[in-house]
């Protein structure tokens, strides 16, 4: 229908983006000339045609990610695609309505599944039309009698079992902060309960509308749990703990670094917390190209020779670093490396003082 296409007037559209948005890009390329390769060519052609990003994953990466951020409506997700695919076949009155959705979300799904750098947030456009799916599918079967879509009930409550399991066993293998909630066998059991109550459902005459009532509890058990864990899952994503720690006891004048921690996914909240610039050493990530422009990068991106020679020196120092690089650390530094905090996590805050020092 490219009729359709015309009257939303791609034209004018563009013609109006290009107008907003182009001086921002022409003036920050005559400021930096590198900002221009860098930015359309390296991280958007490469990143899509190249591993050069070294985020690969296999054609199937997204589908565990769409089924994980669509739970627990994932129960009802396949009975709705095949719904779906039954009216495309028969050319329901609908049909091109429901077209549309599926096109939408697999063109997306492929678009990013055959790209050279995979994360799981670029797969998040296809949530949506998928959402609508099924939505149209919960209002067209909102009244059926339960036992006509036994197969979603006992999906969902083998679900149920399954997070409660997991989430249980995390308790004796906490492997992740979320099972450092306050109340350890409330979650598993609320969760066992909604489990329970969605069988007895499948097996009564009860009706599609109490099961998205139930998935909806479960869905807002499992924010609010998530909720009340954040605080836990700082050591994982933010820098937050060691920052104040390292506010206490840093001076002015001393020197705060991060070593090979892998810093634009780990401590790029360091400086925010602290106020600080950072040195970082090994590890840039995204602020690779960034760093040769800055006219004192021998100070803030120094080759480790360089840094190594400034930490063993007078200036008092901070390093964050991955706690298995401690003892190699350690050992180019003649010992000189004394751990400051006892934070859960892959990363330490360590200095070239002891403790009581500082």
């Amino acid at each position: 229908q490219l009729r359709r296409f015309r009257d939303c007037r791609p034209f004018e559209g563009f013609g109006i983006f290009f107008i907003i948005s182009a001086p921002w890009f022409v003036a920050v390329s005559r400021a930096e000339p590198e900002f221009f390769r860098f930015f359309f060519i390296h991280e958007h052609l490469e990143r899509y045609t190249s591993s050069v990003h070294q985020r690969k994953g296999s054609p199937v990466y997204f589908i565990p990610v769409l089924l994980l951020g669509m739970f627990p409506w994932v129960a009802a997700l396949f009975q709705s695609l095949l719904a779906s695919g039954k009216k495309l076949l028969a050319r329901a009155q609908d049909y091109r309505l429901t077209l549309f959705l599926a096109l939408w979300a697999a063109m997306i799904f492929f678009f990013f599944s055959v790209s050279g750098s995979k994360r799981p947030p670029y797969i998040l456009p296809a949530i949506p039309p998928l959402c609508l799916l099924l939505a149209k599918y919960w209002d067209e079967h909102w009244a059926d009698p339960a036992r006509q879509h036994r197969s979603i009930f006992i999906t969902a409550a083998a679900l149920y079992a399954v997070f409660a399991t997991a989430f249980a066993l995390l308790h004796f293998y906490p492997i992740l902060p979320l099972a450092q909630h306050p109340k350890p066998g409330l979650v598993p059991v609320l969760i066992l309960a909604l489990a329970l109550g969605d069988l007895f459902m499948a097996w009564h005459r009860n009706t599609m509308r109490l099961l998205f009532r139930n998935l909806a509890a479960f869905g807002g058990l499992f924010i609010l749990v998530a909720l009340d864990s954040a605080s836990a899952m700082d050591p994982l994503f933010s820098r937050k703990a060691q920052a104040e720690v390292l506010n206490r006891l840093a001076a002015p004048g001393d020197v705060v670094s991060t070593y090979h921690a892998d810093y634009d996914r780990n401590c790029q909240s360091l400086s925010f917390y602290t106020a600080r610039r950072v040195v970082i050493v090994g590890d840039e990530g995204e602020l690779k190209a960034g760093s040769k422009l800055v006219p004192d990068t021998d100070i803030y991106f120094p080759y480790d020779e360089p840094y190594l020679k400034r930490y063993t020196g007078s200036e008092r120092f901070f390093v964050i670093i991955n706690k298995r690089r401690l003892r190699k650390l350690s050992e180019l530094t003649q010992g000189r490396v004394y751990q400051l905090d006892n934070t859960p996590g892959p990363l330490a805050l360590a200095g070239n003082r002891p403790p009581a020092s500082y």
